[in-house]
């Protein structure tokens, strides 16, 4: 039995073609049965900055689109889409994808569970010769790492769409941040720079960061807590307090 994570590319997909044209968006499925072989019946969780463009795009087509909950920048819905052809290679060879399906903008990630190592190597060479599908990436998994991953789910869940909820302006200075070695451990760039070249106060500067910061710190903090030996536990959480604490001291300098 071999697992692996595989991102991919497919021409073919509704998902696919629908995040390509929203790139504010991305979608977490769970495929839930065949229909006539032919078709996919889904239930998803589609993250979008107006999700009325993904209702006006899946019910002109798929046609058979149930929004079950809206909300401001999130919907859950089920609907039916045609099976793939990079679907349909994993399901000749006896494989199977193991929900939930990822899908953003840029690429569609799967956890595929296959009955041999021959199935693998098939299915590389075969989808060089495939008209809609493109393999970006295929990385083996080992038993621990995807029990880790599905014991989590949840978690990195949040944390995805933690990091779709930031702002256009906090992911901005982030990136900038990020670019200009403010992370480093040996800073590259104080704030009273970074403001100076936004044009805006190093107060702004600042307070943009730490709600950036909080953001991502918190979901992700907790997938290591979570992680953690019992007896490790609060010890972790007495670190990440005067990590808090450091983070302050650094943003006030």
């Amino acid at each position: 039995m071999n697992i692996n994570l595989v991102k991919v590319w497919q021409t073919d997909c509704l998902n696919c073609s629908y995040t390509s044209k929203d790139l504010t968006s991305f979608i977490i499925g769970f495929p839930k049965g065949l229909i006539a072989d032919e078709y996919i019946k889904i239930f998803a969780y589609i993250k979008s900055e107006n999700p009325n463009h993904p209702i006006s795009y899946l019910k002109s087509s798929s046609g058979n689109l149930e929004v079950i909950s809206k909300y401001s920048d999130c919907l859950e819905v089920e609907y039916i889409m045609k099976i793939t052809e990079g679907w349909q290679l994993i399901k000749e060879l006896g494989g199977y994808v193991i929900p939930p399906v990822i899908v953003t903008p840029y690429e569609e990630i799967w956890v595929v569970l296959l009955p041999e190592l021959g199935s693998r190597k098939k299915i590389i060479s075969t989808c060089d010769e495939l008209e809609y599908t493109i393999i970006q990436d295929e990385i083996p998994l080992d038993i621990e790492t995807l029990g880790a991953l599905f014991k989590n789910i949840d978690m990195i869940l949040d944390l995805l769409v933690t990091v779709k909820s930031l702002t256009y302006k906090q992911t901005r200075i982030l990136k900038e941040a990020y670019s200009l070695g403010y992370y480093d451990i040996n800073k590259k760039i104080k704030l009273a720079n970074m403001a100076e070249n936004e044009g805006v106060s190093k107060a702004t500067i600042s307070r943009r960061l730490q709600q950036a910061e909080h953001k991502i710190l918190k979901p992700l903090i907790k997938i290591v807590i979570e992680n953690t030996p019992s007896s490790d536990a609060n010890g972790f959480k007495r670190a990440y307090k005067k990590g808090q604490k450091l983070i302050s001291s650094c943003l006030k300098k």
